[in-house]
This record gives C-alpha cells, sequence and structure tokens, in this order.
C-alpha cells in the first residue's frame, strides 16, 4: 500500500466480504475468519492490515453450520483497537446490522474489488466447460440495496451486474463478457492471489 487511501480501499473490499468491525471500550477492531484450508489466504490479508497496527491470529476449530456437530479448522485475524476502524463502523454498521453508502463504495479500489470477489465471488461454467460467469453471493444485503449495487456496478466499473433470486435471498450475477472485465481488473494482483484461492480466478473450467 503507497498511503492511506489504498489501504481503505482494500479494507473496505475485505468488509464487502467476510471481515466485520466490532466495538471496544473506545475504538473499534477488524476481525475476519476462514476456514484453515485458506489459511494463506487470511495471511495475506493480515500482511496488508498490518500496515496501519499489528494483528493477531487465533487458529481453532468451529462448526460449519447449528445444525452441525462437526468441527472444521478455522483461522481468524483480528486487528488492535484504532480510530480508521470506529469511522469505517459508524458506515459499515446501521442498528448492528452490517451494510454500506455510497460514500464508502466510492473509496473501493481495484484491490479491494478482488478481496470482495474472493470472499464472496464464485465462479460457474456452463455444461460446455466454457464461457465462465461469475456470481457474488450478497445474501446479507435486501432488495434495495441490491439495486443500489447493481447501479454502483455499472456506473463506477462500468460492469452489468443482474440480480437472481436465491431462496429468500438476492445474489449479483454477471456473465461471461463481465467476467472478462472484472478479470482485467483483477490482472495485476494475481500473482499476490494465494494458490490456495486461484481456483476462483479460473478462465475455463478445472478442477481446483
Amino acid at each position: 500500500m503507497k498511503n492511506r487511501l489504498e489501504l481503505k480501499g482494500a479494507v473496505i473490499g475485505m468488509l464487502m466480504g467476510d471481515a466485520g468491525l466490532s466495538k471496544d471500550r473506545k475504538n473499534a477492531h477488524l476481525q475476519c475468519s476462514h476456514s484453515g484450508k485458506y489459511e494463506d489466504y487470511a495471511l495475506w490479508k493480515k500482511e496488508i492490515l498490518e500496515q496501519l497496527t499489528s494483528v493477531s491470529v487465533w487458529r481453532g476449530e468451529s462448526k460449519a453450520s447449528k445444525e452441525s456437530d462437526k468441527l472444521y479448522p478455522v483461522i481468524v485475524i483480528f486487528t488492535k483497537s484504532h480510530p480508521f476502524y470506529t469511522g469505517l463502523r459508524q458506515r459499515v454498521y446501521h442498528a448492528n446490522r452490517k451494510t454500506f453508502d455510497v460514500h464508502m463504495l466510492k473509496r473501493l479500489d481495484d484491490l479491494g474489488l478482488l478481496f470482495w470477489y474472493l470472499d464472496d465471488g464464485v465462479r460457474y461454467w456452463k455444461e460446455s466447460g466454457n464461457d465462465p460467469g461469475a456470481i457474488f453471493c450478497t445474501d446479507r444485503y435486501n432488495y434495495i440495496e441490491h439495486l443500489s449495487l447493481q447501479k454502483y456496478f455499472h456506473d463506477r466499473w462500468n460492469l452489468t451486474a443482474k440480480l437472481n433470486r436465491h431462496g429468500e435471498h438476492w445474489r449479483l450475477r454477471f456473465g461471461v463478457n463481465e467476467i472478462e472485465k472484472l478479470d482485467k481488473i483483477f490482472e495485476p494482483f494475481i500473482s499476490h492471489v494465494p494458490d490456495c484461492m486461484k481456483y476462483k480466478l479460473l478462465s475455463s473450467y478445472e478442477a481446483p
């Protein structure tokens, strides 16, 4: 990161994905959890976040769901509390629910978009094994918020997203032409992406 603005863009991408912000006595800290098989990815995030504060790591086990008793390895990274995270939390959380605002999204940069995609994105292929598309699993947001995201992707990135219904939730879907645009955005960072996450960036179907 060259400056605080670039760091903010990356952090916003993490927050649009799996990261969260918790308030301590005075300030907030960032925390992010991943499956143990994606440890290198978590440590890449740690390396970036350490440009602001020290970052602690916890390794342990967790249930995949409330319905299952099976335990899986997890890795959790969490920063020190800092006013930087406090300011973001005021924008990201409303009534203790994680959301977003348009001003915040304006600070999302290319690397931040990559983090969001690696956290929430899923690449899919047609039966032929060609023509990949991508889905952002943005289940936490309501329909109105998805309309805002759809407009945001069009205005900021020139990407056309379609809204897909998934049970009671909505998701953003990008077709083959749009995934080519995404790949060009992500290209400068590919060499930094850990091997455990590169399956999300394949241009044609290969078993990860």
